[in-house]
């Protein structure tokens, strides 16, 4: 489903998400616990408002939530993931060659296993995942229509490797309907 809002010409408010599901037999000769069928199911949603300050300046936030369930067979382990997500992002003009675009995010990634069987499974069968993000990069137009440079970088805090720093820069040059770019980013 989506429904698309628009409360005057400068806001726009969507709402949109999934429900899914399916099967698979598996082999007759592997059956576990008397299951033959591998399963998935799961949900999303997606709710976004946008409001557009001026024709330079635009903020954007976002909430998503997604919900993921999946039943291998024959695995011995079944999983349910369960996404939240917060995003903000603005972006604007500064001058009259330049376009700043920054934001900041939040989620969250809440990770289920059942194990089956005490022989083989997944450890910890419980873990949350929260990642924290911010980024902010600077458009600049060297040559109007040909040439532009694009230096930011992003910042992040999350589960597995804690903080990380990426910073990158690009380079795009437009002749003929054509473009040659090159990017160098951690």
């Amino acid at each position: 489903y989506r429904v698309d809002w628009y409360p005057s010409d400068t806001k726009t408010l969507t709402i949109q998400g999934d429900f899914y599901g399916g099967q698979e037999s598996a082999a007759p000769s592997v059956p576990l616990n008397g299951l033959n069928k591998s399963t998935l199911d799961g949900q999303n949603t997606l709710i976004r408002w946008t409001q557009q300050f001026s024709e330079t300046s635009t903020l954007s936030a976002q909430a998503y939530y997604d919900r993921t369930w999946r039943n291998d067979i024959p695995s011995t382990i079944a999983n349910e993931l369960q996404t939240f997500d917060v995003d903000i992002h603005h972006g604007f003009a500064w001058g009259e060659r330049q376009r700043v675009l920054w934001g900041v995010g939040y989620r969250l990634m809440k990770d289920a296993v059942i194990n089956r069987t005490p022989f083989v499974g997944l450890l910890p069968t419980q873990l949350n995942m929260p990642l924290y993000s911010s980024f902010i990069q600077d458009e600049i137009t060297i040559v109007p229509n040909h040439l532009k440079i694009t230096v930011g970088t992003k910042l992040q805090h999350q589960y597995f490797s804690h903080m990380e720093l990426q910073p990158s820069a690009r380079v795009a040059w437009t002749f003929s309907k054509q473009t040659i770019w090159a990017a160098v980013s951690r």
